[in-house]
């Protein structure tokens, strides 16, 4: 029985880190969760003695002594839609094995929240002798990935390169990932 769970929870962590994905971008990337209610309250003195003013946020406005309320503004956000027009990019978790002089086909996916519905054009900061075709790439709103071909020049250094990934919707907030290449000395 104990080995059952060893071997369960080997396989559980190894299918946990199948891609890297990036943070939330789109509209609703900057949203938070629930519903917030703001209240702000401007107040001044009731006298006509020049004083300073006064600006509070509160969930239910004061009553100060001596003073006068002169503007009370709510807003109340529902941020459960907004967090549902975000998406994130998910490229390979592992570095992709290329060497040097050859290319390897990559998929780049794009995973939508419910309520995101836009293009996404792709763009790609690679190191000098790395080339990715096409180098701007667009996941269209009925898709979900797309395949990008990376090109390992002759001189690229072996080891571990990094390439950024940057999905940049039609409106709302971009967002990036790193994906790691791992560049083989030609034989």
């Amino acid at each position: 029985m104990r080995l059952s769970l060893v071997g369960l929870l080997v396989v559980a962590l190894a299918l946990v880190g199948c891609s890297r994905e990036s943070s939330k971008g789109g509209p609703g990337a900057k949203a938070t969760k629930g519903t917030g209610t703001t209240t702000t309250t401007t107040t001044a003195p009731s006298t006509t003695t020049p004083s300073t003013t006064t600006t509070r946020t509160e969930t239910t406005p004061p009553a100060p002594t001596g003073t006068a309320k002169i503007e009370t503004t709510t807003t109340k956000t529902d941020t459960t839609a907004a967090k549902n027009d975000t998406f994130s990019i998910k490229v390979p978790s592992g570095a992709t094995n290329i060497t040097q002089g050859k290319n390897q086909e990559v998929t780049v996916s794009v995973n939508r929240g419910s309520a995101f519905k836009q293009n996404v054009k792709l763009s790609f900061k690679a190191p000098e002798g790395i080339k990715i075709t096409p180098p701007d790439a667009a996941v269209k709103s009925g898709d979900n990935d797309v395949k990008v071909l990376v090109q390992v020049g002759d001189a690229v250094p072996v080891g571990k390169q990094t390439i950024t990934v940057t999905g940049t919707p039609d409106t709302g907030d971009p967002t990036s990932v790193n994906m790691d290449i791992d560049v083989k000395k030609k034989d």
